[in-house]
């Protein structure tokens, strides 16, 4: 049997619609998928999970979008994701 590969999460809010990670951990289901899941922080807020994520501190997090837009606003050109809509 190969060794689990290691996994670091986080998430942003300790709530149930921020929990979804924490309970598949929790539960096996991670493992069962052969991942050794670890949570560095819990509860980091959504800016601090989603530069935590960017300096390599953990490899996913669970957070709401608006995080994830400031971030990739900062440190990217913003690009129109939607189509324009014609009057």
């Amino acid at each position: 049997m190969n060794a689990a590969r290691k996994v670091r999460m986080t998430t942003a809010l300790r709530a149930p619609t921020h929990s979804l990670a924490w309970c598949g951990a929790e539960t096996g289901v991670f493992k069962q998928q052969g991942l050794e899941v670890s949570f560095p922080v819990i509860e980091t807020t959504g800016p601090e999970a989603v530069a935590g994520l960017a300096r390599g501190e953990w490899d996913f997090c669970q957070t709401g979008t608006l995080p994830v837009v400031e971030i990739f606003c900062k440190a990217a050109p913003c690009r129109r994701c939607l189509p324009r809509r014609e009057s």
